[in-house]
């Protein structure tokens, strides 16, 4: 009976720890779409001030959230579309796809197309914010709970 109570405590915590982590990831994406969206307003406000070069803008950028990922670290030595394909951020499929695309075409037009390449991306990743946002709020206790409450039925029929 004691080997049964381990073991069925031991299937609750796991699957508690599985969930907590999922909800965790998913509020990470909500963060680094934030940041992300951060750097392309920082990089339309540069190009449209300035006229910076992009390799400038890049060095210069500062992020708290990139830096904690080591995101920042890499980009300024590995460049852009490289420390994206690292997976430092934890971004939906749909955004690390975008926000790629963005990196591969910096630095490829004139000051009017950059300002309206950032202005559309910028859109872009207010929508996919907004998405994530949502999805946090509806389904964050569900990624909670789900895992538990199988784990308890899962014991109550081993049981």
């Amino acid at each position: 009976m004691i080997i049964k109570l381990v073991g069925a405590v031991m299937i609750l915590v796991s699957s508690a720890v599985m969930g907590t982590y999922i909800a965790n990831v998913y509020s990470r994406r909500v963060t680094s779409t934030e940041a992300v969206a951060d750097f392309i307003k920082y990089i339309k406000r540069n190009i449209e001030s300035f006229s910076m070069p992009v390799g400038e803008m890049v060095t210069a950028y500062t992020s708290e959230h990139f830096e904690l990922t080591g995101f920042l670290e890499a980009m300024r030595a590995d460049g852009l579309s490289e420390a994206i394909e690292g997976g430092y951020l934890t971004l939906s499929g749909k955004a690390e796809r975008e926000f790629a695309e963005f990196a591969s075409r910096l630095g490829s037009d004139y000051t009017e197309g950059e300002v309206k390449r950032c202005e559309y991306y910028t859109g872009v990743f207010e929508d996919l914010l907004k998405a994530e946002r949502e999805n946090v709020s509806t389904n964050g206790r569900l990624y909670r709970l789900l895992p538990p409450l199988g784990a308890v039925s899962l014991i109550i029929l081993l049981i």
